[in-house]
């Protein structure tokens, strides 16, 4: 065995169950805001922003980047708290929880194109074994439509898409109801779905109409 790859095979439990961390609080996040809000995603979302913001501020080194980590994951731009959670990280001593805080931030970066300078370069993240492989890229996509594609769950999508048509409601089997509300890039015309439901926590995007499929006659 690559003695290199020792120390990421020891990392890969800890991250799992930090993994686990992050999903629970991101359920209870879902949970807690659930209950304070009533008028769609927009007030979800400014009410899950407060609550994230209380939680790093107030919590320890690790819950602090096990929060940041978590609001990545409903695709909000943390940049605000990334050298405070940042220092979190590294003054835990744990290098599963830094690898926790890089991977955070580069998604934010993926995003949105920009983060703080932190002064430090990020260490590269251990190897995920079950991690899919990267879809080949759709012809005539933006970079943006592309990098939406895939990281679909996002919560404001990418700053191209312009919403088109009304917010519909759709009921599934045990009660389940989801809303959808159809968007469009004005870069590239690729039409985009939008996805949210109360029973799931994460916004999610699906690209429903292809640019390259659009013909005009």
């Amino acid at each position: 065995m690559n003695a290199r790859s020792r120390p990421a095979e020891r990392l890969l439990p800890i991250l799992s169950e930090l993994r686990m961390e992050v999903r629970a609080r991101s359920r209870l996040a879902h949970k807690l805001t659930l209950k304070r809000t009533a008028h769609g995603t927009e007030d979800y979302y400014a009410h899950l922003a407060g609550l994230f913001d209380r939680w790093i501020e107030d919590s320890d080194f690790h819950t602090r980047v096990v929060c940041f980590a978590s609001a990545t994951e409903f695709g909000m731009a943390m940049q605000h708290h990334a050298e405070r959670c940042q220092a979190a990280a590294q003054e835990s001593g744990s290098d599963a929880l830094r690898a926790l805080f890089w991977a955070s931030l580069r998604r934010i970066q993926a995003r949105h194109g920009h983060a703080p300078d932190m002064h430090a370069p990020a260490p590269a993240p251990p190897p995920v074994a079950d991690s899919p492989e990267a879809a080949p890229p759709l012809q005539d996509l933006c970079a943006r439509c592309e990098s939406l594609r895939h990281d679909a769950r996002c919560a404001n999508g990418h700053a191209a898409l312009r919403p088109v048509g009304d917010v519909r409601w759709r009921s599934f089997g045990a009660g389940v109801v989801c809303q959808t509300k159809e968007h469009q890039c004005r870069a590239c015309n690729t039409r985009w779905t939008r996805r949210w439901s109360v029973s799931d926590p994460f916004t999610g995007w699906t690209v429903t109409r292809h640019a390259a499929s659009i013909h005009h006659d």
